[in-house]
């Protein structure tokens, strides 16, 4: 049931990393149901659902467990629209969503984050890691893209700056880069010797043609962090610095959100960090009011 229910998100067009994470979650509940004695759909029950949920509370944050939950959800009302043969049709509304704390924006903090651009400003020829990790983390920066957003574009992505990605649900989003992003990707296709299709390759694997993947980025990002002995970060920071550093130059938070791929304003604020200059900025504006 679950290779059918996956095999509907690709048809629907959703991304490969929500099937893998769907799959993942519902492996996970499988594997509990037959280590409970549970062997086929009419034995499935409500109580068992909460049961599931109650040691996932146990093991996981409340962000996994709430991905956990949707991909049940999502699982139990597919099989109740397809008509399979459920204990319960409305056993989808047996899945509790657990609430998660709101996103506190983490951005790369201000001292590291002009270290980074300073270290990576100039191309060093020859040099194609730092190449590789210098044009990633321009285009992360620049577009506010998420990892797997870069990570899946194409050397024939880009026309004139931009390129259209397929962001998380299934969305169309055209990324944005400076023209600073710009320069380093040129620098850096222009040390390439693979032939491969992706806009970043690997340089670890075995095959000459393989894209870079999230965990070979990660170790870029940790060598580089090394290399100028500041903190660690992860590519996701690097994101948030995008918004929070739009933020600070005064960029209307309309357009902030645009750039970010977000549908609403709410989200946006869950990654542009307001610091305190600005809130004693604010504040004073109120003695303005006293004195007039």
């Amino acid at each position: 049931m679950s290779q059918d229910f996956l095999r509907s998100l690709r048809r629907a067009n959703r991304r490969p990393n929500t099937e893998a994470t769907y799959r993942s979650e519902l492996s996970d509940f499988g594997g509990w149901l037959l280590a409970h004695g549970i062997q086929g759909l009419n034995e499935l029950r409500g109580d068992h659902i909460e049961a599931w949920q109650d040691e996932l509370h146990e093991r996981l944050a409340p962000g996994t467990q709430h991905i956990a939950a949707t991909a049940l959800r999502r699982l139990l009302k597919w099989a109740a629209i397809r008509e399979l043969p459920l204990s319960n049709p409305t056993l989808w509304l047996r899945v509790t969503s657990p609430r998660v704390p709101p996103l506190v924006p983490r951005p790369i903090p201000g001292p590291d984050l002009a270290v980074i651009l300073r270290e990576l400003g100039p191309a060093e020829p020859g040099d194609s890691w730092r190449l590789r990790t210098r044009a990633l983390f321009q285009v992360i920066y620049s577009s506010g893209a998420r990892i797997n957003e870069a990570l899946a574009l194409q050397r024939n992505s880009f026309s004139e700056g931009s390129a259209v990605v397929i962001q998380k649900g299934g969305r169309q989003h055209t990324l944005l880069i400076s023209e600073a992003a710009r320069r380093a990707l040129a620098d850096y296709e222009a040390v390439r010797r693979d032939g491969g299709p992706a806009l970043f390759a690997s340089l670890i694997s075995r095959k000459p043609t393989a894209p870079l993947r999230r965990k070979e980025a990660q170790k870029s990002w940790n060598r580089l962090c090394h290399e100028l002995g500041i903190a660690p970060f992860t590519s996701h920071r690097i994101r948030h610095s995008c918004a929070t550093t739009l933020r600070r130059k005064r960029v209307d938070i309309v357009l902030i959100a645009k750039h970010m791929g977000h549908r609403d304003l709410q989200t946006i604020m869950g990654y542009s960090e307001v610091d305190m200059d600005e809130r004693r900025q604010a504040v004073a504006m109120l003695d303005t009011q006293l004195v007039g």
